[in-house]
């Protein structure tokens, strides 16, 4: 299992079926700590997803109080520029 370091807490990455994500693409929960990511998306989506997810995280543990389609855009455009996630 992979593991990733927001603002000095520990997350876990977890690559999850698509039944357990209910057809979404990625979740998050700060409070449990962890990330999942759709396991039958091209890596490069799972990339996009992850990124997506971590902005979620940022904007909740720092009260951004980013909405859906303000993450959506912003991974998009990070990632257009070549901003990955490594976990």
């Amino acid at each position: 299992m992979k593991k990733i370091q927001i603002l000095g807490k520990e997350y876990k990455i977890e690559y999850v079926d698509n039944k357990t994500l209910g057809g979404n693409c990625g979740d998050c929960n700060t409070e449990q700590a962890y990330i999942r990511i759709n396991k039958e998306t091209t890596k490069q989506h799972q990339e996009d997803t992850l990124l997506h997810e971590v902005i979620h995280i940022i904007s909740e543990e720092v009260d951004l109080e980013l909405t859906e389609p303000q993450t959506r855009r912003l991974a998009t455009v990070l990632y257009s520029i070549g901003v990955r996630v490594h976990g």
